[in-house]
């Protein structure tokens, strides 16, 4: 059985627009957009201004492969991105954007990221 696409979403984002949003909000910006989970991770990371990008940019992509950006009850807070112990990306969802999945028909979310300083790319497909 081969596996059906319900929804792409990508993103392209200028980590120094992190960074600047870092420095201007500190880690009241990091809370806002990270779950508690990938705070951890990104702390233990010593708050590389590179991984947040990243977690940003991946949350971007999700959510439109979903169909709806933060609308419809969907927040940066209920979607989680985690790594695999061979060091592969991977998402988690909550809340409305769980539901949303469920409205798709769609299993997992699939996900790649890359990074050529200042860019951060996030691609993300809605599969079952």
């Amino acid at each position: 059985m081969s596996a059906h696409i319900h929804g792409i979403g990508v993103d392209l984002l200028d980590e120094r627009r992190i960074a600047q949003s870092l420095e201007r909000f500190d880690h009241r910006f990091a809370q806002k957009i990270l779950t508690n989970i990938e705070f951890q991770d990104w702390c233990e990371s010593g708050c590389s201004v590179n991984r947040m990008a990243k977690y940003f940019a991946a949350k971007e992509a999700v959510v439109k492969a979903l169909g709806t950006g933060f609308r419809q009850g969907i927040t940066f807070q209920q979607v989680t991105m985690r790594r695999s112990p061979e060091g592969c990306p991977y998402v988690t969802l909550s809340g409305a954007a769980a539901r949303r999945l469920q409205d798709l028909e769609g299993q997992s979310i699939q996900l790649s990221l890359t990074d050529e300083y200042p860019w951060v790319h996030a691609f993300a497909l809605v599969v079952n």
